[in-house]
C-alpha cells in the first residue's frame, strides 16, 4: 500500500462512484419500466389489432375462398359432363363392340373347324383308297375262314417250354395225310 493513501478520501470517492451508479441504475429502472409499460400497452392492444386484421382481411379471404370453390365446382361439372357424354358414347357403342367380338370369335371358330378338318379328316380320294382297302381286307378275312382261319388260337408250351403259338385240332379224326390234323373252327 502506498503511504500517502487517506481512508476519508477512499471513502468519498466510493460514496460518489455509489451515488453516480445509483443514478444510473435509476435511470435504466426509469427506462425498463417505461418499456414494460408499452409493451404491456402493445399486449394488450394486440387482440384488438388481430381482430381489426382479421375482420379486414376476411371478406377478401372469404372471396378468394369462393372463387377457388366456384373454380372447382365448375371444373367439377365440365368432368362430369365430359363422363356423361363418354358413358352416353359407350352405352351407343357398346352392343356393336359386342356382336363384333362375338361375330369375330364365330368366324375364328369356323375358320379353326375347316383347317382342323382338311387337317385331319380325309379327302375323298383318301376314303375311296380306304373303302378299296377294307373291301381287300374283308374279302381276305372271308378267304381264310373258309380255308380254317376262324380256329381257336392260344399260347401254350411245348418241349422246349418255351411259349409258342397253339391251334386246337380234332384228335380223334384221322386224316388222309400223315401228321396232319383236322383244325377246329368256330
Amino acid at each position: 500500500m502506498a503511504e500517502n493513501w487517506d481512508p476519508l478520501k477512499a471513502a468519498y470517492t466510493l460514496y460518489e462512484t455509489t451515488i453516480r451508479q445509483q443514478k444510473q441504475n435509476d435511470a435504466l429502472l426509469r427506462d425498463l419500466q417505461a418499456l414494460a409499460h408499452r409493451y404491456e400497452l402493445a399486449v394488450n392492444a394486440l387482440p384488438a389489432k388481430v381482430a381489426e386484421g382479421v375482420n379486414q382481411g376476411l371478406p377478401q379471404a372469404a372471396t378468394l375462398a369462393a372463387e377457388r370453390i366456384a373454380a372447382n365446382w365448375t371444373e367439377a361439372n365440365a368432368h362430369a359432363e365430359a363422363a356423361t357424354a363418354a358413358y352416353v358414347k359407350a352405352e351407343k357403342i357398346a352392343p356393336w363392340l359386342l356382336f363384333g367380338a362375338i361375330g369375330i370369335g364365330t368366324l375364328f371358330v369356323a375358320l379353326l373347324g375347316i383347317y382342323v378338318s382338311q387337317r385331319m379328316l380325309p379327302n375323298a380320294q383318301q376314303i375311296a383308297d380306304l373303302q378299296i382297302k377294307q373291301q381287300t381286307l374283308l374279302a381276305n378275312i372271308q378267304a381264310l375262314e373258309q380255308r380254317g382261319g376262324s380256329a381257336s388260337l392260344a399260347y401254350c408250351h411245348g418241349p422246349s417250354r418255351k411259349q409258342e403259338l397253339c391251334i386246337l385240332v380234332d384228335a380223334n379224326t384221322k386224316t388222309n395225310l400223315p401228321g396232319y390234323r383236322i383244325i377246329v373252327t368256330k
